[in-house]
């Protein structure tokens, strides 16, 4: 006899060896004849000595000694014989819990997918939605959908998702909710950075996490920053999801953004050495496959500064160009 139906029946297995006790039963016909047996006897047992049959019970013990070890039985006689018949009831109801518990669906598996700095990547969900990931984010999601689709985002996603009318889609990232039902849209939402979200089809409403009734409705074509308290709508970037393709583009942005978009993109540190050069602004397209260090060598014959490239701290500085 397997000894883990007296382990049972004493009460030290934990949860999970209940559960793979049971399980076993119901796969081992001859483990579940034996446990069968075993709780039949136990019950038996349980009864109080006045309310048995004192000779039938003597008369029955050589066969119950065949089918159990002598040892084992001697144990369970000694313990089982303090209970009345009503443990006989419990044993029942216990096991009719533990085996409901057993079979119960376990929880939901997050995964969490992380993107290295200068790198796209492109996933598809339980639900056919695509999700294309941005250098340096992360995004957590379950292994399949139940009541709703709701994930998390921290950095920057392309997401173009399946539509579900009964079953929307929603984006939590920094504290604030994307919710949607099927379109087309960008999250950007770096640690550093307020919060932006581009729509190119469909219809997505953002609120902050827990006040939906105060929700901004956003249409193709609208962009929304979020940042300290304030969420500003205006109209989409054409190239708001050029990352997606490998591209960098910057229109008239200012050497701070440029800086903070680059240092971002490939995890270099950007010094600059005098201020005048961060409210320079520039315009360009650059593939990301071109590196850090060649994008900022054209935009120096351009803007007019010198770069020194430091391997070892992995930074950059920049001065002004002496003449």
């Amino acid at each position: 006899m397997d000894e883990r139906i007296v382990k049972y029946q004493q009460g030290e297995l934990s949860y999970e060896e209940v559960a793979k006790l049971l399980n076993d039963a119901e796969q081992d016909a001859e483990l579940k004849t034996d446990l069968t047996s075993f709780l039949n006897v136990s019950a038996l047992a349980s009864l109080h000595v006045s309310l048995a049959n004192r000779e039938d019970g003597e008369s029955s013990l050589p066969a119950l000694k065949a089918k159990l070890r002598r040892r084992m039985l001697y144990r369970i006689g000694r313990t089982m014989l303090k209970y009345v018949a009503v443990g006989a009831i419990v044993l029942v109801i216990t096991l009719v819990v533990e085996r409901h518990q057993a079979t119960r669906p376990a929880a939901i598996a997050m995964q969490s997918l992380s993107v290295p700095r200068g790198q796209n990547c492109q996933i598809t969900l339980a639900d056919g939605s695509k999700v294309w990931l941005n250098g340096g984010s992360t995004l957590r999601y379950p292994s399949h959908f139940e009541e709703n689709r709701q994930i998390e985002l921290t950095g920057e996603a392309l997401f173009d998702v399946a539509k579900n009318g009964n079953q929307p889609f929603v984006v939590s990232t920094k504290g604030v909710c994307v919710k949607v039902l099927g379109t087309r849209f960008n999250v950007r939402a770096y640690a550093a950075e307020p919060i932006t979200v581009s729509l190119f089809r469909g219809e997505v409403s953002v609120y902050r996490e827990n006040n939906e009734q105060q929700a901004v409705v956003l249409h193709p074509n609208e962009q929304l920053t979020v940042s300290e308290g304030h969420m500003d709508k205006g109209r989409i970037d054409a190239d708001a999801a050029a990352w997606k393709d490998g591209w960098l583009v910057f229109k008239s942005a200012t050497m701070a953004q440029i800086i903070a978009n680059l240092q971002t993109c490939f995890g270099v540190k950007i010094t600059v050495k005098h201020p005048s050069l961060l409210s320079v602004r520039y315009s360009g397209k650059f593939r990301k496959s071109d590196g850090v260090v060649n994008i900022l060598d054209i935009m120096s014959r351009v803007q007019y500064f010198r770069m020194v490239q430091k391997r070892e701290s992995n930074e950059i500085e920049l001065y002004p160009q002496t003449n």
